[in-house]
């Protein structure tokens, strides 16, 4: 009787990553084991190409394992990685903004600036080099936004500076460091009001997993700004806030974090102010999608 011994099967051609039908192609990471019809199918390729014989084939196809292939495994939500807040009482037009620590290049960064702009003229808020603003509200009288981003060098230092055209402001500073992630952050139409309950906007993000923030900013009347409550189910709040009297000193930002899975509309819920707010405040949600 002959007796074969199993062949080594030659390493699988790429690309070496299998999506069957129905199922979303999304990181190539994680090891699972082949089904029978990806067995039968990589073997009738290799007989075709005449790298195993018939006698060969048969053995494989009943004994020997394919190992080693990787398959597209579950969108991974990003991370924030370190955070910074700040609120800075100068009436000026430049401010120094602390970045988050421990800067790595490839990761995403966040600045989320909230201030009131008061009457005519208009003080805008110059986007910083390098960076790419994502959102902003403007006008007089109002509180004011401006959301921006970049991927990290590694090299942008400890703080950044910031600064506005026309009218000098107190302002707060959000920033946020985040890994693990892919495209542009994704954002809603931001949400303005006059009471102490700000509601930022549903997004539906485009990936299966993901980060939301949950922002909102605006003045504090000469008023402590603090966040009574943040949204429900979400972490790690914190207030960007000035400690100045005057109502052209004393502006905020707050946020807070979730990780999304699922591509359903987010909607984060509402904040509660510690305090009666000036003119009004904006709510803004970003999602970062996972990679």
């Amino acid at each position: 009787m002959t007796i074969f011994n199993a062949p080594a099967l030659p390493p699988l051609p790429r690309p070496a990553v299998i999506r069957p039908a129905g199922q979303a192609l999304l990181r190539p990471g994680a090891f699972r084991p082949v089904t029978h019809e990806e067995r039968r199918l990589v073997i009738a390729d290799l007989l075709r190409s005449k790298r195993l014989t018939r006698a060969e084939a048969t053995v494989a196809m009943l004994f020997v394992p394919v190992a080693g292939w990787k398959h597209s495994s579950a969108a991974t939500a990003p991370t924030v990685v370190s955070r910074s807040y700040y609120g800075d009482p100068s009436y000026t037009l430049s401010h120094s903004v602390p970045l988050p620590a421990s800067l790595v290049a490839g990761n995403l960064l966040i600045l989320v600036v909230g201030y009131s702009n008061g009457s005519a003229p208009q003080g805008q808020v110059t986007t910083p080099s390098g960076w790419t603003k994502l959102d902003s509200i403007t006008g007089t009288n109002k509180a004011l936004e401006y959301i921006f981003y970049k991927t990290a060098t590694g090299s942008e230092g400890a703080t950044l500076t910031v600064t506005s055209t026309n009218v000098a402001r107190g302002m707060g500073f959000l920033a946020y460091q985040i890994a693990g992630w892919s495209g542009t952050p994704q954002i809603g139409t931001a949400a303005t009001g006059t009471n102490a309950t700000p509601d930022p906007p549903s997004v539906t993000p485009t990936s299966a997993a993901s980060l939301a923030l949950a922002l909102c900013g605006g003045d504090g009347d000469g008023s402590p700004q603090t966040i009574s409550s943040y949204p429900a189910g979400y972490s790690n709040g914190q207030v960007g806030a000035t400690t100045g009297t005057g109502s052209l000193l004393t502006g905020f930002a707050a946020g807070a974090e979730a990780t999304i899975s699922g591509t359903s509309p987010v909607d984060p819920g509402t904040f509660a102010l510690g305090f009666t707010p000036d003119e009004n405040w904006w709510a803004q949600t970003v999602i970062v999608n996972g990679a």
